[in-house]
């Protein structure tokens, strides 16, 4: 998905544990593609109970990225960030939103 020429970026999911929506995110979120992001990530887990974002695949996500990701956080009791890369990790501990987006290795 990419919109009018930025950065593209892959979302997919996979059922992980009932209830439990598994979110990859490949490529690249910035201002240019974090609302497409955010809904269509919105479209994967509008039924789930529980979601992890597996962010192996991403490469880069500016302050628009972490904000889609805390928008479809809101909706749930606690969301997890799996294998971050340590550029991703240090945006996400830098903002201090690591009680919302919990880091997992």
């Amino acid at each position: 998905m990419s919109d009018s020429g930025g950065p593209s970026a892959t979302i997919s999911s996979t059922l992980e544990r009932a209830g439990t929506v598994v979110v990859a995110i490949v490529g690249e979120v910035d201002m240019s593609n974090a609302e497409l992001v955010r809904a269509e990530i919105d479209r994967l887990v509008h039924e789930a109970a529980a979601v992890v974002f597996d962010v192996a695949g991403l490469e880069f996500m500016d302050s628009s990225g972490i904000a889609a990701l805390l928008q479809v956080a809101a909706r749930f009791d606690s969301v997890v960030v799996r294998n971050p890369s340590t550029i991703i990790r240090r945006v996400i501990e830098a903002a201090g939103i690591t009680e919302v987006l919990k880091l997992e290795p």
